[in-house]
């Protein structure tokens, strides 16, 4: 299992505390001598990322490849940021980053694009940054001047949105050596059969979240299990991820990083948390990430955890009566409601969390009623979908008096 390290938060006035304790440790670890530091951003919690990295003047490139003509799914992907070069430092619009395109390219192309790679490294030396805009291994930490303020910023775009994660390392991790790793792990093979919500996408984002050069028999992938998207750059999954890793995986996750900062959300755990590679072993080769069943499985327990764990406390805001029962009373009912709702045939979160409702303010009453039960009895819609139409249809009927509607339905 990986070591995860709480970090200690600290008051702010903007930025929220996990984001405040992040910036102070960040910008500690950005002064070190022979360390670097990168962020990685979700795309997908954003409107338009890149034009967000733009105006906080940090360079910026996308993890995805722009695949099937939709580049849309290139920015709503994962974004590899290094809060030590201005956006300055950043290709033209027309220009192509190494490992951003297909590989099969005619010789003048190649050619173009090794003159247009050149061009970059040598506007970045002759503009002061010694490794050339990360094409270079530097000894001694990158110039820092406005680094700190950066990092802020990049705090700033995602705090509250459990969209970014910081990757550490010394020296020898350059900016290419990290986007090729990061590239490498955008999917991930899991056991064919139901997937946990953890790994989702559709054909068109795999393929743009695919590596160059990784094309696979029928025969391979069938054996391999079911390709599915890793998001690394949401803070919530890698929090997800880490605690069922054994240490082969965890070394193929931190990749040439050493370190991984990310801030989750309350409902898994809050605050900063720290993942350090495992002691004495060094990054062994590349290869795919595969988590096994029981990996699966306890990524699903600890989901289905997570999700009581806020049904308790979404109940604790919206019916008073709760606040006469102590956590373990409210989650032994949270239980009954799920089992309830399960034989109901509700399935997704949001639906259970509305039965649950349902059944606290009637104290069980809900499930009793035969007018309401019929509602998920129609072939025509799911019961996730025919508890919204009961809700509304109690809403209409009780208009203002909802604690009078129950003895009017049972």
């Amino acid at each position: 299992m990986i070591m995860i390290d709480p970090q200690p938060e600290v008051d702010g006035q903007d930025l929220s505390n996990a984001s405040q304790a992040l910036l102070a440790r960040l910008c500690d670890i950005a002064t070190e001598p022979g360390r670097r530091l990168f962020a990685v951003l979700d795309g997908a919690r954003f409107d338009n990322l890149p034009s967000m990295l733009r105006e906080a003047d940090v360079l910026h490139r996308p993890l995805y490849r722009h695949a099937g003509g939709d580049y849309a799914i290139v920015v709503g992907g994962p974004w590899l940021v290094d809060p030590s070069r201005p956006a300055l430092f950043k290709l033209s619009e027309d220009a192509v980053p190494p490992d951003d395109r297909d590989n099969d390219l005619s010789d003048e192309a190649l050619q173009a694009r090794a003159a247009r790679l050149s061009d970059r490294m040598m506007t970045n030396l002759k503009a002061g940054d010694p490794s050339g805009g990360g094409m270079l291994t530097v000894s001694g930490a990158p110039p820092t001047p406005d680094q700190a303020s950066r990092i802020e910023a990049l705090l700033r775009i995602a705090d509250r949105r459990s969209a970014i994660v910081f990757w550490v390392g010394d020296e020898t991790m350059t900016a290419e050596a990290l986007f090729r790793h990061l590239r490498s792990i955008n999917r991930v093979v899991i056991p064919r059969g139901p997937a946990s919500d953890v790994f989702d996408g559709g054909r068109a984002e795999i393929e743009a979240a695919a590596e160059e050069n990784t094309a696979e028999t029928a025969n391979q992938r069938a054996d391999a299990g079911e390709m599915v998207i890793f998001r690394h750059a949401d803070p919530n999954v890698m929090m997800q991820v880490f605690p069922v890793l054994d240490e082969e995986r965890a070394l193929r996750l931190f990749g040439p990083a050493d370190q991984i900062f990310f801030a989750p959300a309350p409902i898994w755990g809050g605050g900063v948390k720290r993942a350090r590679r495992p002691a004495g072993r060094a990054f062994e080769g590349r290869g795919q990430l595969r988590l096994d069943r029981d990996m699966i499985a306890m990524i699903e327990d600890a989901r289905m955890q997570a999700s009581r764990r806020k049904v308790t406390a979404y109940l604790r805001d919206v019916d008073p009566a709760t606040a006469e029962l102590t956590d373990a009373e409210l989650m032994d009912r949270v239980l009954s409601y799920e089992a309830s709702g399960t034989r109901l045939g509700l399935a997704s979160e949001r639906a259970h969390m509305k039965w649950a409702y349902l059944m606290s303010i009637t104290n069980g009453g809900i499930q009793d009623s035969v007018e309401a039960r019929d509602y998920f009895r129609l072939p025509s819609k799911h019961p996730d979908d025919a508890i919204d139409d009961l809700l509304l249809d109690l809403e209409r009927a009780a208009g203002d008096d909802w604690e009078n509607i129950w003895s009017r339905i049972g």
